[in-house]
């Protein structure tokens, strides 16, 4: 499965040693573990300019960002957990 093209390094981690299982059964999807910190950051710097001008719809987007970044990072954290709980049966 070396040259599988769904196989890129950032999303997906192959379990090679899992002899006789089929190759959809061998990928775990991995979501970027700084997407959440990323749009926590974006919604800090859009409230900030928007406090500078007086910008109340971008006040809310970064109110917006800033949540779903907040989203991100706890469903990563469970996801984080569930494939755990997984890899332990």
């Amino acid at each position: 499965m070396q040259g599988c093209a769904c196989l890129s390094p950032t999303r997906w981690r192959s379990h090679s040693a899992d002899k006789g299982v089929s190759h959809s059964k061998r990928l775990i999807w991995r979501g970027d573990p700084m997407a959440g910190k990323v749009d926590q950051a974006k919604g800090r710097v859009k409230k900030a300019v928007a406090e500078l001008t007086d910008d109340e719809d971008l006040r809310r987007e970064g109110q917006i960002d800033e949540a779903s970044g907040k989203v991100k990072e706890a469903t990563e954290k469970v996801a984080d957990k569930a494939r755990a709980a997984v890899r332990t049966k």
